[in-house]
C-alpha cells in the first residue's frame, strides 16, 4: 500500500506544471550550448554564455544570449530587474561583453545601468565584414541608452569592449525592441551655456514629492532644469533618481553627490558633509550651471527633516556667495562667478506662487503635474514603503504646488518665474 501511495505522489509531482524542463533556444549565432541549471552555458570555444528562452519584441532582455569575459555565474544578476543586485566584471585586459539578439526587424537599443566604477567602453556591431564601431560611453552617465543605428537593426550580435583597468559593476543590462520605455533616460551633456533653473534637493525622490510641478512647468515652457541631489546613499537610489528625473522632463544629466566616504567631524552635517563643504559644493554648481532661478527645500524641512533644513541653509548661503570672487576661489578659477536672478523656496509664505498640478501639459502628452510626479515617484522602488506620497495641493501637508520667492536680484526688472507661470 505504501508503495502505491509513493508512486501516486511521484506521478502527480512529475506531471504538475510546477515541475517542468525548458528547452533553451539556440544562440542566434548558431553555436551549440550545454545548459547548466543556472541558465549559464558554454559554446564550442568554451566562452562564458548565458542563454534564455526567446520571446517577442518589447523588452527582449531575456530573449538574448550573453558572452562575457569573466564572472559568468553572476551575470544573471544583471538581467533580473533588481537594482540592488549587480554583476561585476573583473579587473584586467581585453574585457568584453557580447549580446546576441533574436531576429526582430525593429528599432533596438541597449540600456546600461551602472552600479559602480564607470569604465569607458566602445560598442561594435558584428557584421560579415568584421566589427564596426557604433557608440562609445562609460565616462559620465550611470544610466546609458545605446540606440542601435537604423542600418544595423537587423543585425544580431553586438560587442562591448571595455577599457583595461579596475573592476566595475553593472546593476542592470536591458535590451528593447520596437520602442523605448518612457523611463529610460537619454541624457545630454551640459554645454556650459547656462540653464533656466537649478533645483537642489536633499534625497533622491524629494524632487518627485515636492518639486515635480516646478520641474514639469519648466519643461512645458521649453526651459532647461538640472536637479542637484545633495546626498545619495547608494547606487540603487542613484539609478532610481535618474529615471524619475527623466520622467519629469529633465534632459541634462543631474548632479549626484554621494555620501561623504570620509565624514567630517562635528554636527550639522548632510550625510557626512560639513556645512562649509555643502556651501562650497552648492556654490560650485551655481557657478557651473549659471541658472536664472535657484530652488530648494522649505526652511522648516517640510516634515521637519533635519537634512532638508541643512540643504536650505547651504543653498541660502551659497546663492549670494556664488557671486563673490573672494569666496571659494577654486571654482572661480574654473567657472567664474555667478549670481542667480531669483531664489525660490518650497512652501515659503511670502511672494507666493501656486502651480496648477491638475492642468494638462502638452509637453507630456496631456498628463498633469500630479500624474507626472506619480509616474516619477513610481520609479523609486526602494521608497515604496508607505511613508512617502506625492504631495497634493489642499490635501497633503507639504503640497508640491506651493512656492515663495525668498530673494530676487534688485537690479532685474521682471521676475524670471514669469516664464513658466503667470
Amino acid at each position: 500500500m505504501k508503495k502505491l501511495v509513493w508512486m501516486f505522489l511521484v506521478i502527480i509531482f512529475v506531471c504538475s506544471p510546477l515541475f517542468s524542463i525548458s528547452v533553451l533556444a539556440a544562440p542566434p549565432d548558431g553555436s551549440s550550448t550545454e545548459t547548466s541549471s543556472s541558465g549559464i552555458s558554454s559554446d564550442e570555444e568554451g566562452k562564458e554564455v548565458m542563454t534564455v528562452q526567446t520571446t517577442g519584441s518589447g523588452d527582449i532582455t531575456k530573449s538574448c544570449t550573453y558572452v562575457v569575459s569573466s564572472n559568468k555565474k553572476t551575470l544573471k544578476k544583471a538581467i533580473d530587474k533588481k537594482l540592488y543586485t549587480n554583476w561585476t566584471m573583473n579587473k584586467g585586459k581585453n574585457r568584453y561583453m557580447q549580446i546576441n539578439m533574436p531576429v526582430i526587424d525593429k528599432d533596438k537599443g541597449i540600456y546600461l545601468q551602472w552600479s559602480s566604477n564607470l569604465t569607458p567602453w566602445e560598442c561594435f556591431v558584428v557584421t560579415d565584414g568584421g566589427e564596426i564601431s557604433i557608440a562609445k560611453g562609460g565616462d559620465e552617465f550611470y544610466a546609458e541608452w545605446i540606440k542601435i543605428p537604423e542600418e544595423y537593426k537587423s543585425n544580431q550580435s553586438f560587442i562591448f569592449r571595455f577599457k583595461d583597468g579596475s573592476a566595475f559593476s553593472l546593476a542592470e543590462i536591458s535590451v528593447f525592441a520596437g520602442g523605448i520605455p518612457g523611463y529610460v533616460p537619454q541624457w545630454q551633456k551640459y554645454d556650459g551655456s547656462g540653464i533656466y533653473a537649478l533645483v537642489f534637493v536633499c534625497h533622491p525622490d524629494d524632487d518627485t514629492l515636492y518639486f515635480a510641478a516646478f520641474i514639469a512647468y519648466c519643461r512645458e515652457a521649453g526651459l532647461e532644469v538640472v536637479i542637484v541631489y545633495m546626498a545619495v546613499d547608494s547606487g540603487r537610489r542613484r539609478l532610481e533618481a535618474q529615471e524619475g528625473a527623466w520622467i519629469m522632463g529633465e534632459k541634462i544629466y543631474p548632479v549626484m553627490r554621494m555620501k561623504n566616504p570620509h565624514p567630517a567631524r562635528g554636527g550639522d552635517k548632510i550625510y557626512g558633509w560639513s556645512p562649509k563643504q555643502s556651501v562650497e559644493f552648492v556654490v560650485e554648481q551655481i557657478r557651473k550651471y549659471k541658472p536664472e532661478i535657484v530652488v530648494t527645500h522649505d526652511p522648516k524641512g517640510e516634515y521637519g527633516h533635519v537634512n532638508h533644513k541643512r540643504t536650505f541653509n547651504a543653498v541660502n548661503e551659497a546663492v549670494l556667495a556664488a557671486g563673490d570672487a573672494t569666496k571659494f576661489t577654486k571654482s572661480v578659477e574654473t567657472y567664474g562667478v555667478w549670481t542667480p536672478s531669483a531664489f525660490y523656496v518650497h512652501l515659503y509664505g511670502q511672494n507666493k506662487i501656486t502651480f496648477d498640478i491638475y492642468k494638462k501639459l502638452d509637453a507630456f502628452g496631456g498628463k498633469t503635474a500630479f500624474e507626472i510626479a506619480s509616474d516619477a515617484f513610481g520609479r523609486h522602488f526602494s521608497q515604496h514603503n508607505g511613508h512617502h506620497t506625492v504631495q497634493r495641493d489642499g490635501v497633503d501637508k507639504w503640497p508640491m504646488a506651493n512656492f515663495g520667492r525668498y530673494w530676487i536680484d534688485p537690479n532685474i526688472g521682471i521676475d524670471p518665474i514669469s516664464k513658466i507661470i503667470n
